[in-house]
């Protein structure tokens, strides 16, 4: 008979099943990140930066009254950067 854990707010589980499970990945995007630079060695990610800004700005740009008001929308709930 397997013993039974209090895992939040009386809900109760085997203790089997009330192990944490932590992955930390950071060591992993660290190589992965490195592997990408030496893949790419012509890659400036301050042009990259930029580049993406420019495209977002021509993106927004141009609406007319109504995708104005969507965009404003958007932005104030935060689902969308200014």
């Amino acid at each position: 008979m397997s013993q039974w854990v209090d895992v939040d707010r009386g809900r109760t589980v085997p203790a089997y099943m009330a192990m944490e499970y932590v992955l930390d990945l950071t060591a992993h995007e660290q190589l992965r990140l490195a592997a990408v630079y030496a893949a790419t060695p012509d890659f400036d990610p301050g042009v990259a930066l930029a580049e993406e800004t420019e495209a977002h700005r021509m993106l927004y740009s141009d609406l007319d009254a109504e995708q104005q008001a969507t965009y404003q929308l958007l932005v104030d709930a935060g689902v969308l950067g200014a």
